[in-house]
Order: C-alpha cells, then structure tokens, then sequence
C-alpha cells in the first residue's frame, strides 16, 4: 500500500542564520498563520530521506520495486535524487498501464507485467476497486471492515508468476556488480517473493516490506515473524515508517519495514549535501 503521513519535520527544525535564515523564519510564520507549514523535500527523519541516505551509503545500483502499483515508490526514487536503474513488477494489468505511462521515457527503467513467487506459473489475485489492496490472499473481516472504500466484490484476474532469478539476468544486464535494494510492497506475499531469489538474493544489500501489526489478510505474518525472518537471512534493522494508522482506536496497523544487509559495508558516505 502506498498511503504515508505527513512528515513532521521541515525547514523550521532547521538552525538558521543569517539573512537567509531570518528570511526562512519570517516566510515559515506567515505561513503557519495560514495552518501550513514549509517543509524540506525530503524532511528530516522521513522514509524518503531514509531511503537516499541508504542507496547512497550502499552504493545501490538497482531498485526492485516489486508490487509497483501505479508508479508511487518509483517516483519516490526519483524525486530523492536517484538515477539508477529501476526495475517494476507489477502483476494488475490496469495498473501496470498506468505505471508504464509514469516511467514513460526513462532510460533507466524496467517494467514486468509479472508478479514474483516462489513458483513460475499463473494464479488468481483479488482485485478490489482499489488496486492497491490487490492480493494473492483473502482480506479478512478486518480489512473489510477498515477499509470499505476498497469495495471487495471478489473479483479475481489470473496473473503470471516469475521467480525473481529467473528474470535476474535480463533486467541487471549490463550493470557489471549489482547492488540491489528490494523493495516489497505485495500485501502479504513479500516472502514468496524472497523465496524465488534463489541465490540472487546474495546481491541484495537492502530491502524494504510491508509488515504488520494487525494483519489485514489471511495468513499475513505479522511484524515480529516477517523481522525473524529476514533478520535470519542476515539483514538488521535500520527504521520503520508508519503505512496504516487506525485513527479511531489509536493503533498502527502496518509499518514499511527497511533492513539493510549485515555483511554490507558502506561504500557511499551516505551524507545529505543540500543547499539551505
């Protein structure tokens, strides 16, 4: 799911002086008359800062941004500063066409109308009105309930499978030593996806899930199985940034989940150089 909230931090958090920086304060407290407030792309603490200090530290050379949807975490990339390679999965074909329409003309990008698994073949996913809730796994009654606006109808579309290595060697072509980040965002599938690597996941330094607090499917790991999981194929920890929030009784229901590689050494410094 790509839905994020606001970030808190911007360019008020910021230390300034200065003309420039009287002048930064002065716009800030016109604005925040108004109920706004002026912010730093990408904020300070934010997924999206996140995300550039860790390719940029890593050194990655390709994203797989599997369960692409419509072109959101693509975007993402680019507007942090990212030119590497960038290669989508994304198994519903309406929204595949409207990704291909977004990444229209980039040279550095891949699409697959394919979703990943463990397995090659074709199989049905639930395909509510909203796309981005699209699973392989039945929504449970507390999916239905929290989000109607999905309107489940139980229509299913049978899509194509790959498994992750058998693509590998087409969409790295080219790229002499790949350093991968694997983003993952399948609502529930993110391990079948991880299972069809096969030794290609030795060329992952990073990667990014959805995990859940309250699982919204049926059979959805939750957080603490899907971390053991991937901590036991020797990633760790480095954030975790709230998807889902249930306003009314105060609880996350899902969090992006960003783990990099333990045996991954800094190549990049990883630092932040903006003008202020």
């Amino acid at each position: 799911m790509t839905r994020r909230f606001p970030d808190s931090a911007g360019v008020g958090d910021q230390s300034a002086v200065g003309p420039r920086g009287v002048l930064k304060r002065g716009i800030q407290r016109i604005f925040k008359r108004f109920g706004y407030q002026i912010m730093r792309f990408p904020a300070l603490h934010s997924h999206e800062r996140h995300i550039r200090r860790l390719l940029s530290t890593l050194a990655v050379n390709c994203v797989l941004d599997v369960g692409a949807h419509e072109g959101e975490f693509y975007q993402l990339l680019r507007q942090t500063g990212y030119g590497g390679r960038v290669v989508s999965f994304e198994p519903v074909p309406d929204s595949f066409a409207r990704l291909q329409r977004v990444a229209a003309g980039d040279p550095h990008w891949r699409g697959y109308n394919v979703a990943l698994g463990r397995e090659a073949g074709t199989l049905p996913i639930n395909v509510p009105d909203s796309t981005m809730f699209a699973s392989f796994l039945r929504p449970n009654d507390y999916c239905q309930e929290r989000f109607p606006h999905a309107h489940w109808d139980g229509r299913t579309e049978s899509v194509r499978v790959e498994r992750l290595e058998s693509l590998y060697a087409e969409f790295a072509a080219g790229i002499e030593r790949p350093r991968v980040f694997l983003k993952m965002d399948t609502q529930g599938w993110d391990r079948d996806v991880l299972a069809g690597a096969g030794p290609r996941l030795a060329d992952v330094v990073a990667l990014q899930s959805e995990v859940s607090i309250i699982p919204i499917y049926d059979g959805m790991w939750s957080i603490a199985e899907s971390i053991a999981y991937y901590t036991a194929l020797g990633f760790e920890l480095t954030n975790l940034f709230p998807v889902t929030f249930d306003a009314e009784d105060m609880r996350v229901i899902e969090y992006d989940c960003v783990m990099r590689r333990m045996s991954a050494a800094p190549v990049g410094d990883g630092q932040d150089r903006e003008p202020d």
